[in-house]
């Protein structure tokens, strides 16, 4: 009867291997769900990403604003008639002068 139980079991053991630890297993199947969650994510981050620069490419191909705006912003320029002032902290030395 002990060998009988022991050969059942055995036997069971054999049968539910591959479910839980073949290529299909369900190990398997928990770790492609995880990834195709984090994919699903990165993804939407990424989505969200184009849909800004969409509205940013169709704003600088629209009007010269956000072409002056992105000028200022990245390349610190400004316009011939404008004056540049800088403030410093109280205690920051000025920089020297070249002579």
């Amino acid at each position: 009867m002990k060998r009988l139980v022991l050969v059942l079991a055995l036997a069971a053991a054999a049968i539910q291997w591959p479910l839980w630890m073949g290529a299909g297993g369900r190990f398997k199947v928990l770790a492609l769900e995880r990834e195709l969650a984090e994919r699903q994510a990165a993804n939407e981050q990424l989505r969200e990403r184009n849909r800004a620069l969409g509205f940013e490419i169709a704003s600088l191909q629209q009007g010269s604003e956000a072409i002056e705006e992105r000028a200022r912003a990245d390349l610190h320029m400004m316009r011939p008639d404008e004056t540049f002032f800088q403030w410093r902290p109280s205690g920051e030395p000025a920089l020297a002068r070249a002579q």
